[in-house]
């Protein structure tokens, strides 16, 4: 992505500068010191931005502080602040802040910075001791009220940032008072917040292994979560995909029935029965031959034992294991060790040995047995547990056996493995749903308007001309959510959730959603980047006032549509619109212009440069009652039978733009705007909102 915004207070990395002041105070700071009881830090409203926004591309929340009069009271005019800081988080001296060297903060520290800035750090150095991902925040001064401050700090998870912020608040007042406080509490709070609110690590694997080939995660619930968009998406819970069926779960989960089936599929599975007793238990072992095992047979429970020798030995080990699943299976104890192997379509992802990699080391005979159970049992991913004295060698001359088909298996136990390559179990079971090369993605226009209405118009128009390529397409704007020619919803869906909705939904081919400034600024974007983003001019402030943003921020703003563009995507621009012009540098992808002026010196200018993936830049104008498409000094001309009215024109400038980034063609485009007129048309809200458009 383009180079964002970012606070001063990276922890790792590179500095990437802030656009405007991190942090400061209002008032010049003067000598003498307030009653430490007189200091009070106000948290006075949280917001939870859900994707890319004004701060970050990743989620944050953004706190708004009320720091008092320590406004007037820096760091460096706070006796003992920061010994007693750097004494009770010495990680801190981890934090570069933005002097971008290692004890940058510390630094700052000491040379007087303010409350809510030394907040953040806090917070950030909490999360990182409880384990967390964390290392990106900001504090700004908000409006034009002293004292008053926006903090932001990344993470996944809204309650894990509230913990953090609140604990910082706590922790910082306990320092400037000079009063006790439980660091290692606060820090176990937030691990356990995680734990509690947060993804298992199956789903987390997963979650990071698809960031790191671009593909779109939604959250659904809980460790339920969707990868990819519309009919491109698959879903996981925890380690298990879609392609697990619930009738081979059912089966693998009853080891006595799926026992029985890879016995007659010519598995080797170990003798056993159902015990109900500690007396049956010992008189089945006798039958059986000593050594047996017993196991419980509830997935997940603890208390199998294995090498049972004796009567006291097994008695116990009944109870044991009865008091773990109220089914116990009883079996021929295979003389070995039992290795755990991941099998994903019918491949060896993983294999381990007391937490040791072995993934090279398993004879190819004891994969295809593996890959086998995984047939007979109608599982895509399996964990496959193994007793042999040499995994190394086939089964057969060993006595060897499968003793457990687990239809969840839990890549934690395996991540890392596979040749030290990080994260292999995840990244294969990723690959079995998106082949190499495939990012989960159906193409996607954002479209960000200047005000009027103009946004909605250029969003139908655009959802349109996708519709006559045959492509099912899923449209949110002011007017409502659309499917294909259906209103699903009706009022204003360009809000965060609206359209995630239209992302979840398995006929959606393409997408077209129009957000807003406020939507932005509310909670942020409901898709991490976009195939095409249109810019259709700079909002105004104005309705805006609760976010404490003026109008010079404005751009700022604006920008984040144009930030979300994919390398291979197009920024669509208004070049007859000066502050939006100048945001196109912002783009990681081409730029297309569009005006409505065949003269517009920025559209010429354009047209004769180079673009990023082109050899010249590409734009769209009205001249006469044609819209022209040129390249350069290429042009071709979409003529019809009336210029449009001058209120729509820029609407159909902009939609004609990105279907020709879209690669749509031009007879379509054409097709498309000689209905125009026909957005006017009444809907039937009676009939579930299912009229046609």
């Amino acid at each position: 992505m383009s180079i964002r915004r970012m606070n001063c207070c990276e922890t790792t990395g590179f500095y990437r500068p802030p656009i405007c002041s991190a942090e400061g105070g209002a008032a010049a700071a003067t000598g003498g010191a307030a009653p430490a009881e007189g200091f009070d830090i106000r948290i006075l409203s949280e917001r939870f931005l859900r994707g890319p926004g004004f701060w970050t591309y990743r989620p944050a929340l953004e706190a708004l502080l009320d720091i008092g009069a320590l406004e007037d009271f820096p760091s460096d005019k706070l006796p003992g602040l920061p010994e007693r800081l750097e004494a009770w988080l010495p990680g801190l001296i981890e934090h570069k802040c933005g002097v971008g060297v290692r004890g940058g903060f510390l630094m700052r520290l000491r040379e007087g910075t303010w409350a809510g800035h030394i907040m953040e750090h806090i917070a950030i150095e909490l999360m990182l001791r409880a384990g967390l991902d964390a290392g990106f925040g900001k504090t700004r001064m908000a409006g034009d009220t002293p004292g008053i401050y926006k903090l932001v700090l990344r993470a996944e998870d809204e309650s894990v940032a509230h913990a953090a912020l609140h604990a910082a608040r706590e922790l910082l007042l306990a320092a400037i008072k000079g009063e006790a406080y439980d660091v290692q509490a606060a820090v176990t709070h937030i691990r356990e917040t995680h734990e509690r609110d947060g993804l298992d690590p199956d789903a987390q694997a997963i979650v990071q292994t698809a960031g790191e080939r671009g593909i779109p995660c939604i959250r659904l619930a809980g460790a339920l979560v969707q990868l990819g968009w519309g009919q491109a998406l698959q879903r996981v819970w925890g380690a298990r995909t879609e392609r697990t069926g619930a009738i081979a779960a059912g089966i693998a989960d009853d080891w006595l029935l799926a026992r029985r089936l890879l016995d007659e599929a010519g598995v080797p599975v170990p003798d056993g029965v159902l015990i109900e007793s500690a007396d049956e238990a010992w008189e089945e072992a006798q039958d059986i031959g000593l050594p047996v095992a017993l196991r419980p047979l509830t997935i997940g429970a603890e208390g199998a034992a294995l090498h049972l020798q004796g009567e006291e030995e097994v008695r116990t080990a009944w109870e044991r294991a009865h008091a773990a699943s109220d089914e116990v299976l009883l079996e021929r104890c295979i003389d070995g060790e039992e290795h755990r192997m991941l099998l994903i379509n019918g491949s060896l992802a993983a294999a381990m040995l007391k937490g040791s990699d072995v993934t090279g080391q398993v004879h190819p005979s004891t994969v295809a047995l593996a890959a086998l159970a995984c047939r007979v049992l109608g599982l895509d991913s399996a964990g496959v547990s193994v007793v042999a004295r040499d995994i190394a060698q086939p089964l057969e001359t060993q006595g060897g056996a499968f003793v457990a088909v687990h239809p969840a298996p839990s890549l934690l136990h395996y991540l890392g493995l596979a040749g030290g390559r990080a994260l292999p179990a995840a990244r294969v079971s990723l690959q079995q749903m998106f082949a190499l090369g495939s990012d989960g993605r159906i193409p996607l226009a954002g479209v960000l308007g200047a005000g009027d209405g103009d946004g909605a118009l250029a969003a139908h128009m655009l959802a349109r001309m996708l519709r006559l390529t045959g492509r099912c397409t899923a449209l949110a704007c002011a007017d409502g959510l659309y499917l294909d020619e259906h209103r699903l919803a009706k009022g204003d869906a360009r809000s965060f959730e609206p359209s995630q909705r239209l992302l979840m939904n398995r006929s959606a081919q393409a997408a077209v959603i129009e957000t807003t400034a406020h939507a932005i600024l509310a909670q942020g974007l409901p898709y991490d980047r976009c195939h095409v983003g249109i810019l259709m001019g700079v909002p105004s402030a104005q309705g805006l006032d609760e976010f404490l943003i003026k109008d010079e921020q404005m751009p700022d703003v604006a920008r984040t549509q144009l930030d979300v563009v994919l390398p291979q995507g197009t920024a669509v621009i208004n070049a007859d619109d000066e502050d939006a012009l100048t945001l196109a540098k912002y783009s990681d992808g081409e730029v297309l212009l569009y005006s409505c002026s065949p003269t517009n010196a920025a559209l010429a200018a354009h047209r004769r440069s180079k673009g990023r993936t082109r050899k010249w830049g590409r734009a769209v104008f009205a001249s006469g009652n044609a819209l022209v498409l040129a390249a350069g000094s290429r042009e071709w001309r979409l003529e019809l039978p009336t210029l449009l009215d001058i209120d729509d024109l820029p609407a159909a400038l902009a939609a004609t733009a990105a279907a020709w980034a879209l690669g749509l063609p031009l007879p379509v485009i054409r097709a498309a705007l000689l209905h125009v007129e026909e957005r006017t048309r009444s809907y039937d809200t009676d009939l579930g909102g299912l009229a046609p458009l």
